[in-house]
């Protein structure tokens, strides 16, 4: 996880090494949020979460949902290649 502010010379430097040795990357990250330590401390769910309680509950939420979508999409991209090849 990541603050949300910063993104720091380190990450991008390591991003890049990654991306430069055809490492493939995720563009969502999931940042560092009060709503996700929260999850521990009031053992529920980000949709359980009560937003008078926990800040910034709605950028959390949209985030885990970016995530989730870009990990859903990477496993179901692989799955199709692997159906693709197994054919082949």
């Amino acid at each position: 996880k990541i603050s949300p502010a910063i993104r720091t010379r380190t990450l991008k430097h390591i991003e890049d090494d990654f991306i430069a040795g055809e490492v493939d990357v995720m563009t969502a990250c999931l940042f560092e949020r009060d709503a996700f330590r929260a999850l521990f401390s009031f053992a529920a769910t980000l949709d359980q979460l009560d937003p008078s309680e926990v800040s910034g509950l709605d950028k959390a939420r949209a985030n885990a949902r970016a995530f989730a979508l870009e990990v859903v999409t990477r496993l179901q991209a692989g799955e199709k290649a692997k159906k693709k090849g197994a054919a082949a």
